[in-house]
């Protein structure tokens, strides 16, 4: 795995691809559900600027926020089993 860092060696092109493939970081279910809930959120913000989706924008936050709130109080998160689900995540 470090021969995957070190700059300037010549060593990372004797890498084999299996090699590669072993070493794939994955990001956890809990970051991707961050990256999950501030992608919408930011959705939601820029839908709010348009006056003519502008209450979808509004929903589309508070929804999420509701989902946060009901996610910290019940320690129960929905995009945990969506993302589970994704092909990136099976092995």
């Amino acid at each position: 795995m470090d021969r995957l860092f070190r700059a300037n060696s010549l060593e990372v092109f004797s890498i084999s691809p299996s090699e590669l493939r072993r070493s794939r970081l994955s990001i956890s279910l809990e970051r991707q559900a961050s990256i999950g809930n501030g992608l919408l959120v930011i959705a939601g913000s820029a839908l709010g600027v348009f006056e003519a989706t502008r209450m979808l924008g509004i929903g589309l936050g508070i929804f999420m926020g509701m989902g946060l709130i009901f996610s910290g109080v019940t320690s129960f998160c929905g995009w945990y089993g969506i993302f589970a689900r994704m092909p990136w995540n099976r092995r």
